[in-house]
Parts: C-alpha cells; structure tokens; sequence
C-alpha cells in the first residue's frame, strides 16, 4: 500500500498523457511531414537507403538530405520489429513522449537534490507529479506525440541530456554522465541540427544559479564529447559530412536567410509560445490562485533552460509551432514549482481527497471508452483515405514499389507522403496511371475511380460499390 501511495501520482501522469492521446491514437492519419519521416523509416527498415542517405521516394528526394537521419534510423527498428503497420509512427510517438516524461520528472528529481532549497512547499511527490502534469496537458506535447514529428526524439534528448547533466553533480570525479550528457546533445543533433543543442547552457546555468564547483571541467568534458564526435564523423564519413553541410546549407541557413519557408512573421513564435503556455497558466490559476507563488533558484534556473531553447528560435523568419516543443517542459516545470503551494493547499480538501481514490480507475474507463469511440476513425487525410479505404485490403495485398503517372490532377506534398507511405508508389513519368476520385477523365462525373495492384486495375464506385472497370498494363 505505501508503494502505490507513492507513485499514485505518477501514475495519474501518465494516465492522464494516454488519456489525451488516445482518441486520436487510435484513428487513422497524421500530419503529412510526420507521413514523409515514417515513409523514409520504414524505407530504412526494408533496406532501402542507407543512414546518411535516407530515401524518400523514387521521383522526390531519393537522396533526402533536408533533415538529420536519427529519428528514422531510430523508428526504422520499429518496423523492422512490427513490420509495416499503419499504427507503427503514433505508438513510436506515444512511447518516445513517455519516455521523456519519465525521464524529465527523475531529472527534476535529480534537480531538487542539487538544488537542496529547504524552501520548496509540499510534498516532492506533489511537485514532480504537478509540474509533469502541466506539461502533458500542452497542445503540442498530444499534437507531436500523434503526429510523428522530429521535435519528439529532439525533446526526448534534450530531457536525456538535462538529466545526465544534473546527475553529473553527483558523481564528483567521474566523467561518466558529463560524456553520457554530450553523446545526448549529439543524438538532438542528428534529429534536427542546431536547434538540439542548447542543453549546453545547463553547466554554466547550474554553476552560476546554484554556485556549484566543477561545472567548468563538466562542461568541458560534454563539449569534447560533442565536438569529438563530430570531427570523427567528418573524418572519416564522408556520406555524413556531406548530409551534415547538405542540410546546414539547404535548412538551416537557408532559413536563417529567409530564403525558405518564411510564411508568418519573425515573431510568429511569440504568439505560438503565449497561446501553448496559456493553457498550464489557465490551470495553475484556477487551480492554485495567485497566493504564494514563489520564484526561487530552480524556477530561475528552469527559465533559463527554456528561454535558451526558445530565443534563437527567433533569429529564423521560418516559424512553425512545433519548433517550440523541446524548450517547453523547462517552461512548465518553473511555472510548476511556482505555484505547488496552492496545490499543496489544494490536497488537503475534501474534493481532491475523494478525487485521489476515483481518479486513476475513471482515467482507465474513460480512456478504453474513448478508444473503443475512435477507433478506425479518420481526423486527418480525409479525402485521400476516402479513396482508399473501400479498397484497402485490395490495395494493401497488391503494394509494391511502382512509379505512378498520374491524370487529371497534379499531387501535392500531402499526396506524395500518403501514398508512399500507405502504398510505396513514386509520382512521376512511369507505366502506371492513377486517375483520382471526382476527376472528370472520360468517364461520366458519377464514377469515381481508383488503381489496385501492379497492372493497375480501374475501380469504379457506383452506387456505394467498387468495381473492375477494365485493367491496364
């Protein structure tokens, strides 16, 4: 019984996180970008493309050096595993998102150790499962997790990385976790380049917030890691150096210039950031008030962490809402520890007593019923996978890598990654033709028509039936 009085909390946390992910976890699609990355994993997996020269598909990017290859090689094993499931990106996603929650409440855990503030309210149970708790509910946390996006694996990194920096502490001659805490920075690198790097703020953090002797030769040893790690790759890879100066050139600076993807402003970020953070505002207030709220070393020190994930976001004009996600949890966890108090006062009422014995049994109804409500349900992708679902399992039993010309109409990015993924087809000049669904092309406009299969049969849907229409090689 004092076992499970223990992580009770704990598992409310993460209960909670399924409970917000589950209705979409199980229905079908997902963010295009997040359809591009697992085409490219499950490419991996098949042995098609290396590690530093992913393969998208046969007419777009069949060398994909626009992003760092990490997460594919990483989700790659998945499918390797699993096989070529459609559930295999979000059960990636929901798994790498709880690994960081569990891994961001032991450093926050860690933290409290190094900090040693006697000042800190409540439990430390109350304050790790609070600041957790603040930081599952953030929009972007579900929408990522379910979507498949790099800042997943980034995030699960940078949390690596900030635990084995404040574990270092410990460890007073050792340089174990200092070196474990740069192979981490490297692994954020490979995911998504420079925006992973910034947990190298967190030893001159610590050393000047906390007056903690040593940081200086800590942190020298993560930067020897970092920097060592990346002369060797240069030396003697040349496919990385070339992926590595490829997606700089092509990404990074490009963007930094503004000559890629500049739709919003500069400051489109700001107005990410207020409209995310606005929600764990919103509880906290409601939840603890405004009494007692307190900014102490480890919510300066938190802050820190976060702003310096989040301001040289600024210095791109190509702005994205996701990008933000790994400078978030060090955001929620110093508004966390601010204001714990109220919660601590919150506690000892009657209500959240009663809500203490209820609340992990309702999470797991709510949740199977949830599940049950979802499932097989489309929210993304719509129309495409209303083309396809009335023939899945024809098409699924005829998939094959084939290059499609397409009549009628001309694929988007959206096109490109769905039927990749879903299908392994290439758009292009090929032998194969795709007539799409409500495209007039010599046929009367009630007919709808679809490919199954490498001779390509037409599939004509009259009346709520498919039909052979006729069949072309």
């Amino acid at each position: 019984m004092k076992i499970w009085l223990s992580i009770r909390g704990y598992v409310f946390v993460f209960l909670f996180f399924i409970l917000l992910v589950t209705p979409r976890g199980v229905s079908k699609g997902i963010f295009f970008d997040g359809l591009t990355y697992s085409s490219i994993a499950r490419n991996l997996a098949e042995g098609v493309g290396t590690f530093w020269n992913p393969y998208y598909t046969e007419t777009i990017y069949p060398i994909f050096h626009e992003l760092l290859p990490l997460q594919f090689y990483l989700q790659s094993f998945w499918f390797k595993i699993f096989g070529d499931q459609i559930w295999i990106e979000k059960m990636y996603g929901i798994f790498i998102m709880l690994l960081t929650i569990l891994f961001f409440i032991l450093a926050l855990k860690e933290l409290e150790k190094l900090c040693q503030d006697n000042e800190l309210s409540g439990s430390q149970t109350t304050r790790l499962c609070w600041s957790g708790f603040l930081f599952v509910i953030l929009p972007m946390v579900i929408y990522s997790s379910l979507n498949n996006l790099l800042e997943n694996t980034v995030l699960l990194f940078v949390v690596l990385s900030t635990f084995s920096v404040i574990k270092s502490f410990s460890s007073k001659a050792s340089p174990f976790w200092s070196i474990l805490s740069g192979i981490f920075i490297m692994g954020a690198f490979l995911s998504k380049s420079i925006p992973g790097i910034f947990p190298l703020i967190i030893y001159p953090a610590a050393g000047i917030i906390f007056r903690k002797q040593g940081w200086l030769k800590r942190w020298c040893y993560q930067l020897s890691v970092v920097f060592a790690l990346l002369i060797v790759i240069f030396i003697f890879s040349n496919e990385g150096k070339i992926a590595i100066l490829n997606h700089l050139k092509q990404q990074v600076f490009a963007s930094i210039a503004g000559k890629r993807g500049t739709l919003g402003g500069r400051f489109t970020l700001l107005k990410c950031f207020i409209q995310e953070f606005s929600v764990p505002i919103v509880f906290a207030l409601l939840l603890c008030g405004v009494k007692g709220w307190r900014f102490g070393r480890i919510q300066k020190f938190l802050l820190i962490i976060g702003l310096a994930g989040f301001l040289p976001l600024l210095i791109s004009p190509k702005q994205a809402r996701r990008y933000i996600l790994p400078s978030l949890p060090f955001f929620t966890a110093s508004l966390g520890y601010c204001s714990v108090r109220g919660i601590s006062r919150l506690k000892n009422k009657r209500v959240a007593r009663i809500f203490n014995r209820v609340a992990i049994p309702l999470l797991v109804v709510v949740s199977i019923i949830l599940g049950i409500l979802g499932a097989g349900k489309v929210y993304k992708n719509k129309n495409l996978w209303k083309e396809v679902l009335p023939v899945w399992d024809e098409l699924q039993a005829n998939k094959k890598r084939i290059i499609v010309q397409t009549c009628g109409f001309s694929p988007g990015w959206e096109e490109h990654a769905f039927y990749q993924r879903y299908f392994k087809w290439s758009f292009g000049k090929g032998p194969y033709i795709l007539q799409r669904v409500n495209v007039y092309c010599r046929l009367p406009s009630n007919i709808e028509l679809l490919i199954d299969g490498p001779q390509i049969k037409l599939w004509a849907l009259k009346n709520g039936s498919f039909h052979i229409v006729e069949n072309r090689r």
